[in-house]
């Protein structure tokens, strides 16, 4: 079944079911209670499996296995051991593959407004070749990377919770802990690598910059940025901060903002990589992810950037991820980058 149709004819569905529900007396105050859930937002949790859920003083408490004890999708439920979106379920839930990926079958409502990505890096570890090395501002091609630095799997997954909230969950691993920073960016157009590796793209307003702070290879800070216009006369757009989330290195569980709407953390302890690939210090294949070289975290785009909205949907929604890794203990400088796509988006978007 060819998914982008079957998603236009679910939102046509959803569209008529909603003028119906709103035009039945008393259905309106039923309308006014959500519209203000959705002014007042919602936390990033119960959506989908950060950390495990079960005890957070346990160091490792993030991981990638879903956990029948917690709402929600993990990494696992969602993509199999060739990094493709797992095909499990079908859309009424039982166990059938049907052509359809789980993330929208599976899962609770809204499915035709959820998103996937899966970026995979090619490994060097320092004593291969890795083709996505940075060799000047703006462009990469081969060459070798030290392991702290060296990206490995990198993901994403977008949602709407009950209260209509935007929310993206996102991870990724590196092939060792080290200090630096990982940025990861979030675009609403397509990213391409052309001649030369030059890095080709355009941001847009409201795009999402999060950077992860390492000190002593334990995470210790993520800072949120929004792409923004800055002077209307020049039509000049910047990085602008929106919010810092500070963690405590010493902390293994879950740690969130105030409102619940930035949540992050890292594995203090080896876990199970998943279904897929794996890659260690040395460049070579492993099934457990070693401490402090997987990290994930859920943002409340709705709230904190402002501008993603379930209506505005199809035309503010992310289409491209990239991930970029720095040294910063020396002097700051882009060593390893991977660019990849949300399924769904850049398939509309004509990739």
């Amino acid at each position: 079944m060819n998914m982008i149709k079957r998603d236009s004819e679910n939102h046509r569905l959803w569209t008529i079911a909603t003028l119906l529900v709103v035009l039945i007396g008393g259905a309106l105050v039923a309308v006014a209670t959500i519209n203000e859930v959705a002014a007042q937002s919602e936390p990033v949790t119960g959506n989908f499996e950060l950390g495990d859920g079960v005890n957070p003083t346990v160091p490792g408490t993030a991981d990638l296995l879903g956990n029948s004890l917690q709402a929600g999708p993990d990494w696992n439920d969602l993509f199999d051991a060739n990094r493709q979106p797992l095909d499990v379920y079908d859309k009424t839930g039982g166990l059938a593959s049907n052509g359809v990926p789980d993330f929208l079958d599976a899962f609770g409502p809204l499915r035709n407004r959820r998103d996937a990505a899966f970026l995979l890096d090619d490994i060097s570890a320092g004593s291969g070749i890795d083709q996505t090395v940075y060799l000047s501002p703006g462009a990469i091609g081969a060459g070798s990377v030290d392991a702290a630095y060296d990206l490995g799997n990198a993901y994403a997954y977008t949602m709407f919770n009950e209260a209509m909230d935007y929310v993206l969950y996102t991870g990724l691993e590196r092939l060792a802990p080290g200090v630096g920073r990982i940025e990861m960016e979030f675009n609403q157009e397509l990213f391409a690598i052309g001649a030369a590796g030059v890095i080709q793209g355009s941001r847009t307003e409201g795009d999402l910059l999060v950077g992860a702070e390492y000190t002593g290879a334990a995470l210790t800070a993520i800072h949120l940025s929004k792409w923004t216009l800055v002077n209307q006369e020049t039509s000049e757009f910047q990085w602008v901060p929106v919010e810092s989330l500070p963690i405590n290195p010493n902390d293994p569980a879950e740690q969130c903002n105030a409102g619940g709407t930035i949540c992050a953390l890292c594995n203090s302890a080896s876990v199970d990589g998943g279904a897929w690939q794996n890659y260690g210090s040395d460049g070579g294949p492993i099934q457990d992810l070693g401490p402090d070289s997987f990290m994930e975290l859920g943002i409340n785009l709705s709230s904190e950037l402002g501008v993603h909205t379930y209506q505005n949907f199809y035309k503010k929604r992310f289409v491209s991820m990239q991930v970029t890794t720095f040294d910063t203990a020396v002097t700051p400088a882009a060593q390893d980058y991977s660019l990849g796509s949300f399924i769904r988006a850049a398939r509309l978007a004509g990739n």
